[in-house]
């Protein structure tokens, strides 16, 4: 395992109406992660002065175009496949998105040779979503940093809505043939 440099961010929501998170760094607010509505098909991301907009498209894979505020065409594209795994397009590199081994509450951005750049842990909390994200030494530009920081929870937050979407129809499903074989 490489060697951890730092603690990059710490992630926790704050609530409202569509979910929303404050970003900490060394105990101190630096920005506001927010869902612009509640299936998350749109992310705003205020930090440093900057905006970061990621915008999910339609249909089955999770397949996310990121935007920064003042730029016209996408400063990055993400592919996924179906287990929600992918691969990010940035800066003409790529960087591929798996779980940590088995973890599937930890995640991670490999580099095109394979090698973990950054961490994505989700804290589990009674009633609450946070998480903390680790860098390891990679030389990445902050803004590029600063995306894959927050797409990674971005990803996790949306792979734990599908998740809960499948579980509904399949207990509906269930439901409605347990009620016809009652009649």
């Amino acid at each position: 395992m490489p060697e951890i440099h730092e603690r990059l961010y710490r992630i926790r929501r704050t609530g409202g109406r569509h979910p929303s998170f404050s970003l900490e760094r060394d105990g101190k607010d630096i920005g506001e992660f927010k869902f612009q509505n509640q299936h998350g098909s749109k992310s705003t991301v205020s930090l440093n002065g900057k905006t970061i907009h990621f915008s999910r498209r339609k249909g089955l894979k999770k397949d996310i175009a990121v935007h920064s505020s003042g730029v016209a065409s996408p400063v990055a594209s993400f592919k996924a496949d179906m287990l929600s795994r992918g691969k990010l397009t940035m800066d003409g590199a790529e960087y591929r998105w798996a779980p940590l081994g088995r973890n599937w509450a930890t995640w991670a951005w490999y580099d095109s040779s394979g090698k973990e750049i950054m961490r994505v842990s989700k804290k589990f909390h009674l009633f609450t979503e946070n998480a903390e994200v680790y860098e390891f030494k990679n030389g990445l530009k902050e803004e590029n940093r600063n995306i894959l920081a927050l797409l990674g929870w971005y990803l996790i937050l949306l792979g734990q809505q599908d998740i809960l979407q499948h579980l509904f129809v399949s207990m509906e499903i269930y439901l409605n043939k347990q009620l016809s074989r009652s009649y």
